[in-house]
């Protein structure tokens, strides 16, 4: 397993995209592979709890950790905002550098790279200052050439590492959807980057994992 990096974050190029999903299954992936794997959710911004935290733990059995949560769904500086506060990118910092005592540590951020953290720091600055691998989650259909490539192009100029992409699909597509299938071929032309796989919209997490077995060995072979 020594290939495998030590921390890993997941990204998106939007909110609601998939990230959690993904980083559930992979929790569930590498904790089934006898990897000791713990999860850390930087910001978390709705409800009265951390629900992409809670479904992590809940789906693959990892216990997780949010640095930041607040009610308001809403991009983190207006949601810390609202509750009178504002998220410390030193905290964050701190926080990350605290997590050494697992095989690996997956991270999740919160929205897409260009949220605002706070007035000053968007997500993304925060992770040129911890440049993790990282695994970009984009969707599949329509307007996804845009949102990648500029995704892409943000986390390239920041010097970023990028273990490749993950499509979503946030729509029931067929497999050989011609769209989706372009998609996917024209973002890993431009941008050179590996192709990780496609999880289709899933009914259950079981069914989840049968799909994300190839994103895995891709991933981690």
């Amino acid at each position: 397993m020594s290939s495998i990096p030590a921390k890993i974050m997941i990204t998106g190029t939007d909110t609601s995209v998939g990230k959690t999903l993904v980083a559930a299954l992979l929790l569930d992936y590498l904790k089934n592979r006898g990897v000791d794997v713990g999860y850390l959710k930087l910001v978390s911004c709705g409800g009265e709890q951390a629900d992409d935290c809670l479904y992590c733990e809940e789906k693959s059995g990892v216990q997780g950790e949010v640095v930041y949560h607040f009610g308001l769904a809403a991009s983190p500086h207006l949601a810390a905002r609202q509750q009178g506060e504002e998220v410390d990118p030193a905290r964050l910092s701190a926080v990350i550098a605290q997590k050494n005592c697992y095989d690996v540590l997956v991270m999740e951020g919160a929205g897409g790279l260009c949220v605002p953290l706070n007035d000053e720091t968007l997500l993304v600055d925060f992770m040129k200052a911890h440049p993790v691998p990282t695994i970009l989650v984009a969707r599949s259909g329509l307007g996804t050439l845009n949102h990648t490539l500029l995704s892409v192009e943000a986390l390239q100029a920041r010097k970023i590492p990028l273990l490749g992409i993950i499509f979503s699909d946030e729509e029931s597509y067929d497999q050989d959807d011609l769209l989706v299938q372009d998609n996917m071929a024209t973002i890993a032309r431009i941008t050179g980057l590996p192709i990780l796989g496609r999880l289709p919209r899933c009914v259950d997490f079981d069914e989840g994992r049968r799909f994300f077995a190839e994103i895995g060995a891709a991933l981690l072979p």
